[in-house]
């Protein structure tokens, strides 16, 4: 009888240790998964804010004991297809969705991305420092951008040569506010010059006298041999606003007509990790510090502007 409650006992012991050793194994699931949402994060960052946006990125990943991201440069257009298909968790992009975005996202019922505002940046005319254009008013501009007739020598009599306007990539966030802030979604009239990114349209600039480049002031202001032209504009009212030199003060206080958002878009927003990053590139004093550095008009800090005048 003995034996036989022995043998009892042996042969339970393997069903017993099949079932909790299933149990471990279904555990380990969903401590992986739950793994991955609290600490990976792939994020596209836009080519033409990587060098400023680079730093806090990853200075987030190193000050967060549980992130592990993964931040990549892409052309502005692929950051947000990554965004739309779930290839990335977060992207980093200059722009609001275009028209054909929010149509398709409305056709197949994708809700908008949570987004959170990370800088007040601004789109900007720039030209090599030693060629004597200061200034061009909005009206201008549209009129050179929309109308194929319209040459800067209508303008500028004294113009040796025609300018050509320069620009980042056809996959660039800068073509996408182009289109809206300037021309307001009506057609692009003249050709203009489009580079493989960003630092290629300024290094052109720079080295010619009849070229205007169009980029970011995050950008342009790092360059000491290109200079911003200043722009004067009708505001909502009507009213004519003198053109003034392109600076975060001037963008706080919204006396420049091409101001741009800065944003991280989250794909899901229950990705901890994701979230983590948005919320400390968008909030952190550290962060709101260093793009008010860099030169541009952090969106959380509250900025005290002093009349020196």
């Amino acid at each position: 009888m003995n034996k036989s409650v022995h043998t009892s006992i042996l042969l339970l012991l393997p069903i017993i240790l099949f079932v909790f050793g299933c149990t471990e194994a279904k555990k380990s699931e969903a401590e992986i998964k739950e793994e991955k949402n609290t600490r990976f994060a792939k994020v596209s960052i836009e080519e033409g804010l990587y060098p400023m946006m680079i730093n806090p990125c990853l200075q987030f990943d190193s000050l967060d004991a549980t992130a592990d991201c993964t931040f990549k440069s892409v052309p502005g257009l692929e950051a947000m297809q990554n965004l739309l298909t779930g290839d990335a968790d977060a992207i980093i992009l200059a722009r609001d969705y275009t028209r054909f975005e929010d149509s398709v996202m409305k056709a197949y019922k994708v809700k908008p991305h949570v987004r959170m505002p990370i800088a007040y940046d601004a789109l900007v005319f720039y030209v090599n420092y030693q060629v004597p254009i200061d200034t061009l008013s909005d009206t201008q501009i549209r009129a050179l951008l929309s109308n194929k007739n319209k040459q800067m020598k209508d303008y500028f009599p004294r113009l040796k040569e025609e300018f050509e306007f320069v620009t980042n990539s056809h996959l660039s966030s800068e073509l996408v506010n182009i289109n809206q802030l300037i021309l307001k979604n009506n057609s692009l009239q003249r050709k203009l010059k489009m580079l493989p990114n960003a630092d290629s349209a300024m290094n052109y600039v720079k080295n010619r006298k009849n070229a205007i480049g169009i980029g970011y002031l995050s950008q342009v202001i790092k360059q000491p041999d290109l200079k911003m032209i200043r722009i004067g504009y009708s505001d909502s009212v009507g009213r004519y606003i003198n053109p003034r030199t392109v600076h975060q003060a001037n963008i706080v206080r919204k006396l420049y007509p091409y101001i741009v958002t800065d944003y991280i878009y989250i794909f899901d927003e229950s990705k901890d990790a994701a979230m983590r990053l948005g919320r400390y590139i968008s909030k952190h004093g550290n962060v709101q510090k260093y793009l008010l550095n860099w030169g541009i008009a952090p969106a959380f800090a509250k900025i005290k502007l002093i009349d020196e005048g």
